[in-house]
């Protein structure tokens, strides 16, 4: 039942790219309204968690929810600069890497030599996945985009052609957005903070966050209008899937928890090309198949872990 638990955060976090690239709007629009409805959520859940605040437990997630904001923003932009397909893939592997390290090496989560084995070897299938599924064979030279630089770096687009330079910087941003993202995480586990005292103040955090981004990342567009109105549903779904992935990393640990929240790649992959049509070459779609399968075939092992544990 808890490793079913640790797969329902996909259905609420994996289409959450493909919807704020349908809404549209910019990096800053979207990162408001992403963490607003986070707010939201958090809110009406608070009087159901009735949370026993310490400073510690108050300020440790807010201060991991302005982390986590900073994080989404250059996400969003990566979606821009290498797009939904490609982004969330690289992400997604970033993330499992650090936090099934931590869960391993700090937490020794996976308590059996059993478990402990085919646990990496599983998050090592899943990466090798994630990288199949954000394989580029394109040329290199100036990044392809649909959309020009200025207007992809403000407009809700979704990059449809990539090159291997745009794929480089794409890279170096997810990789600093990806310690950001999964950071706080860590350091909730180390503090072992119980997720009904970190929820609401995690949520917080993120709004101040995407506050703060919204005043110093200027583009000249309009911050509040109907787009960002829209985007408050996807808000509430992100909302809702980080509450239970916190939920389900007390149950089956921060390795296993975390991973298992992910496969939801395969719904940001296959809905970048055929909703945003983000363009792949026969090989890259070959890849992204094979990269799927493995994707849920570590995914498969590492629920298999739990029982050995």
């Amino acid at each position: 039942m808890d490793i079913l638990l640790a797969l329902t955060p996909s259905l609420f976090l994996g289409p959450l790219g493909i919807l704020l690239a349908k809404i549209g709007g910019t990096v800053r629009q979207q990162t408001l309204g992403e963490m607003l409805g986070a707010l939201l959520v958090a809110s009406l859940a608070l009087p159901f968690l009735a949370p026993n605040w310490t400073t510690t437990s108050f300020l440790v997630p807010f201060i991991g929810g302005i982390t986590c904001a900073i994080g989404i923003a250059m996400q969003l932009y990566s979606f821009r600069v290498v797009g939904v397909s490609r982004t969330m893939p690289i992400s997604t592997g970033l993330q499992i890497m650090i936090t099934g390290l931590a869960g391993v090496v700090i937490f020794n989560e996976w308590a059996t030599p059993s478990a402990t084995l085919l646990g990496v070897v599983a998050m090592l299938i899943i990466i090798a996945g994630i990288a199949l599924t954000s394989f580029s064979e394109q040329a290199t030279g100036g990044a392809a985009l649909d959309v020009d630089e200025a207007e992809a770096g403000q407009a809700g687009a979704s990059a449809k052609v990539v090159d291997k330079a745009a794929m480089r910087r794409g890279l170096v941003i997810n990789v600093v957005s990806a310690f950001l993202l999964c950071g706080y995480m860590v350091w909730l586990r180390w503090e072992d903070i119980n997720y009904t005292e970190f929820i609401f103040p995690l949520a917080l955090g993120m709004a101040v966050g995407a506050a703060l981004v919204a005043i110093f990342l200027r583009d000249g567009k309009p911050l509040f209008n109907a787009t960002l109105v829209k985007l408050l549903v996807p808000g509430v779904m992100f909302g809702i899937g980080v509450m239970l992935m916190q939920i389900a990393n007390q149950r089956v640990g921060v390795a296993a928890g975390f991973t298992l929240s992910q496969v939801g790649v395969v719904i940001s992959v296959f809905g970048g090309i055929v909703w945003l049509k983000e363009r792949k070459t026969p090989t890259e779609l070959r890849a992204s198949i094979l990269g799927v399968l493995l994707v849920l075939v570590g995914a498969a092992i590492i629920g298999y872990t739990k029982t050995l544990s």
